[in-house]
């Protein structure tokens, strides 16, 4: 599903310090009238992800989908929501997960389907966890050896 490898994109720690990335994933994903918006949301994001981080410590931001629903569709247009696990910086130094649930307006374009409007994001159903937390750099040392999933 379109949507689903969309929005896992906008959750990549290669975008982090990485303004023209940022904008060649909007250019990639996003529908000719939403590309600058959608450009501008990614640099405020990455810009406060970035100056919340620990300095010197590598950044570790993945999203992994869970799941999907269709929750409207019409000819050529459809509201998706996304269940995920965000790999993310925590406040206190350490990599934590959000169970998130995401919602995309996508449209078909000749290109494919394209984000049309990214909506905001709500708690996701959140399993119960009583793993510790890995320190921040052992955290980025460890999955630095591991390739993330791409599809």
């Amino acid at each position: 599903m379109a949507a689903t490898t969309h929005l896992r994109a906008l959750a990549d720690e290669r975008l982090v310090g990485a303004p023209g990335r940022r904008r060649a994933l909007a250019v990639r994903i996003a529908t000719p009238g939403y590309r600058d918006e959608l450009a501008r949301r990614l640099d405020a994001a990455y810009q406060a992800l970035e100056a919340g981080w620990p300095a010197g410590t590598p950044i570790v931001f993945r999203a992994h989908p869970l799941g999907y629903r269709i929750e409207h569709r019409s000819a050529g247009r459809a509201t998706v929501a996304v269940w995920s696990a965000v790999v993310h910086p925590g406040e206190d130094g350490t990599a934590t997960v959000a169970w998130t649930l995401s919602r995309a307006a996508v449209r078909r374009t000749a290109a494919g389907w394209r984000l049309e409007r990214y909506l905001p994001d709500e708690p996701g159903p959140a399993p119960a966890s009583a793993a510790p937390a890995t320190p921040a750099a052992e955290f980025a040392a460890i999955t630095a050896t591991l390739s993330p999933y791409r599809r």
